[in-house]
């Protein structure tokens, strides 16, 4: 089991500096496997050696164009509107540095979509360490379990003024509006879609305090038909 490294039991937050499409990108594969983007880069930073890690591609740093807006919410300028990197946060259980964990969300992504298969390799046989890591997986449960449990009247207050859910998949312009926000009259395109998905995912995106499986995936499924949308439309209009 030489690939697998002990797991601490105390968690930490780690924001991690992306590009807005890295960042909507992690967050659409995470909603799809149903798990937080710390899980998600926790996964490959178990059972991938590190020197594969090394040797994948950074992802990089956002454009110097690529700012999300922000309202201050304390200190002297609070209520004040800025730009800043756009940016990720994962519950990791030890501090890494950013271009580590880009790389390993990039692998993870390429993974989900098919375009790296792994070779699997036998491993030794260590009953001892098996014990081990099971005993500290349990741990993670439990522990993802309890902070379940503590944010639930958070979620409950926020669920009560969100958007309804759609008893079917997004599948028209009216849908992508109601499931985004949006009004039922109103002129979109996919920026301000894009930007609409990003601001919402914050809040409902399994990482957040206030997440959101349900509403998660009818955000991704909303923005998927934008893009296919506004896709498709830009062919139309080339052609005439």
């Amino acid at each position: 089991m030489g690939s697998i490294r002990n797991i601490p039991s105390q968690k930490v937050v780690v924001v991690v500096t992306c590009s807005s499409q890295f960042a909507a990108d992690a967050l659409v594969t995470a909603a799809e496997k149903t798990c937080s983007l710390g899980e998600l880069a926790r996964s490959v930073l178990l059972v991938m050696p590190r020197a594969i890690i090394d040797a994948e591609p950074d992802p990089g740093e956002p454009e110097s164009t690529d700012r999300e807006s922000i309202t201050i919410t304390h200190g002297k300028y609070v209520g004040r509107k800025t730009a800043r990197k756009p940016r990720i946060q994962l519950r990791m259980t030890e501090r890494l540095p950013s271009e580590v964990l880009r790389k390993a969300l990039s692998i993870a992504m390429r993974l989900h979509r098919g375009t790296i298969v792994p070779k699997l390799l036998p491993l030794e046989e260590d009953s001892s360490a098996a014990d081990e890591e099971h005993v500290e997986i349990a741990k993670i449960g439990d522990e993802l379990s309890e902070l379940r449990t503590t944010i639930n009247h958070l979620q409950d207050s926020l669920l009560r003024s969100s958007f309804v859910l759609l008893d079917h998949p997004c599948a028209s312009l009216a849908d992508m509006r109601h499931i985004l926000g949006f009004h039922p009259n109103h002129e979109v395109s996919l920026e301000a879609c894009q930007v609409r998905f990003r601001t919402l995912a914050t809040v409902f995106h399994p990482d957040s305090l206030t997440g959101d499986s349900d509403r998660m995936a009818q955000l991704s499924d909303a923005i998927q038909f934008a893009r296919g949308y506004f896709r498709d439309l830009a062919l139309l209009r080339q052609k005439f």
